[in-house]
């Protein structure tokens, strides 16, 4: 079954007005294109090397927030620590 997950899509658009994604969209996505150019199967890495595989972390593990409590956006410097 997991290996099902690394075929699906990363995000998508409806009707040009929402944008939906499970966890956010970091620092390095600039593009819905930056998005599509993600090639599948996709391997979520251990380690981040590359531009892609911090797209690919940032769709799926940049929470906005470390606790419900929290109101905003919060940087998440665990998953991305070139964010500022």
């Amino acid at each position: 079954m997991n290996d099902l997950f690394e075929y699906m899509p990363l995000a998508c658009s409806i009707g040009s007005k929402i944008f939906a994604v499970h966890a956010g969209i970091g620092s390095r996505i600039n593009r819905l294109s930056d998005i599509d150019s993600i090639k599948r199967p996709v391997v979520v890495p251990d380690d981040v090397s590359t531009q892609e595989q911090q797209i690919i972390m940032d769709l799926l593990w940049s929470d906005p927030t470390d606790h419900e409590e929290e109101l905003g956006v919060v940087a998440n410097l665990e998953r991305d620590p070139t964010q500022v």
